[in-house]
């Protein structure tokens, strides 16, 4: 009887070694080198069919995204497509970071994307992850605001949609936008306060980059990689300090969303307005409250941050 209860540990031990490695066995990596720069492709088993479709997403647009950043050539980069971000976390025992449900998370310091592939924008995503790995690269992985390489990805993977326009909208006419001050180190956790966070980093980005030039930012960026800080940097290339551009952006956002009400209170603006407002409303309020209460829920789950290295979603 005895015999007979060991050989059963024995063999359940071995039954859950075996499914472990069955879990954390992975695709073959594939190596791509895309302007100078070398990636090296991985996935969990089963998914060998989204580590070539992240290939693609690299040969299409990773020359751009570092042009666009002012990145330079010879950089090693890791994507791994996972089932769980966990995973990742687990085989290399680096603290895992937030948030839990994101598709896409950039490892910048670490010159990491993981993705977790499958649903219809990921792609995108993956041009998003790759813009902030772009980043750190051209800044020499100097500081650089939260605000700015959020921002900045959001315009490379070509993001800018309806929702984040509304969430603008919605913020200056209520007064609500966040300042550009607090968002230098980090993004509000909640959804609500985060989706004005992302719109207003674009919105900044955008702006800046129609005063100052395309290049505006690639030239800060190669300031810092040089160790000049990122507020020095901004101010000699575009003669301004960072605080009064800010100012600067609020007063002209406040002033650009101004004409809606008078919009909304006139005869065809009006009706036009009730019109969005209705439709937006109906389509999109059961969701943002399903939405909202379960990112609520989650926010107690956020994963540690690794002190050495940002993370951006």
């Amino acid at each position: 009887m005895r015999n007979s209860l060991k050989m059963l540990v024995a063999l359940a031990f071995f039954a859950l070694v075996l499914v472990s490695g069955v879990a954390h066995a992975r695709t073959e990596p594939e190596v791509v080198e895309v302007a100078g720069t070398t990636f090296v492709v991985d996935a969990a088993n089963g998914l060998g069919g989204f580590a070539e479709a992240a290939i693609d997403v690299i040969r299409q647009d990773w020359e751009r995204v570092a042009a666009e950043a002012g990145a330079p050539s010879g950089e090693t980069i890791h994507v791994h497509m996972e089932r769980d971000f966990a995973d990742y976390f687990e085989r290399t025992d680096v603290p895992a970071r937030p948030p839990e449900w994101a598709v896409g998370l950039a490892l910048p310091g670490r010159r990491v994307i993981l993705m977790i592939p499958g649903n219809p924008t990921w792609q995108a995503t993956m041009s998003h992850e790759m813009t902030h790995v772009a980043v750190a690269i051209a800044a020499g992985d100097g500081d650089v605001p939260v605000w700015f390489t959020e921002g900045f990805a959001v315009a490379v993977a070509e993001q800018w949609g309806f929702e984040r326009m509304q969430a603008m909208v919605k913020a200056s006419l209520a007064g609500a936008l966040l300042d550009l001050r607090s968002l230098e180190d980090s993004f509000p956790p909640s959804r609500g306060p985060a989706d004005v966070a992302y719109a207003q980093s674009f919105h900044f980005v955008r702006w800046v980059r129609a005063q100052h030039g395309d290049s505006a930012f690639r030239d800060i960026m190669a300031l810092v990689r040089q160790g000049i800080p990122w507020s020095q940097a901004f101010s000699q290339r575009t003669g301004t300090l960072m605080t009064v551009a800010y100012d600067e952006w609020q007063d002209d956002v406040r002033v650009g969303y101004s004409w809606l009400p008078v919009l909304a209170t006139s005869g065809v603006g009006g009706v036009l307005m009730t019109a969005v407002v209705l439709v937006a409303w109906r389509r999109k309020s059961q969701v943002r409250k399903q939405r909202l209460r379960q990112m609520g829920e989650r926010e107690s789950q956020f994963f540690g941050t690794d002190p050495d290295d940002r993370t951006f979603g």
